[in-house]
């Protein structure tokens, strides 16, 4: 599990070990290890993956808000099966686009990419 930071990932020349996270992360992606990525761990995973990490346009997003099943929400098995779900956020830094092949699970108001799923069997 990566947890977040009050930072985001397109700060490396200020925080230069995130370079180093995103190699780790993108070697236990390689080998197609779990991981789970939350606030800045999910854009240290979108950027392992190629994609796009910037800061966010939309405003910070803290606190209780509904998540909206994303278009792949309903392929992915155990996932429970309602259309929204509140969830606590804090986006303030970072946002990313999702990386390719990125299965997109949810969205907010504010910021559509919120969770992605990669490399899973459906």
């Amino acid at each position: 599990m990566v947890l977040g930071g009050p930072i985001g990932v397109y700060e490396q020349q200020e925080y230069p070990f995130l370079t180093d996270e995103i190699a780790c992360v993108r070697r236990r992606l390689d080998a197609r290890r779990p991981i789970l990525g939350i606030c800045l761990g999910a854009q240290l995973m979108a950027a392992a993956l190629g994609a796009r990490v910037f800061p966010g346009k939309n405003g910070k997003e803290i606190g209780w808000a509904p998540l909206q099943a994303g278009p792949d929400a309903a392929l992915r098995r155990g996932l429970p099966r309602c259309s929204t779900l509140d969830s606590l956020s804090s986006i303030g830094m970072g946002y990313f686009d999702l990386p390719p092949n990125a299965l997109h699970l949810a969205s907010s108001e504010l910021y559509v990419n919120q969770a992605f799923a990669i490399g899973i069997s459906l």
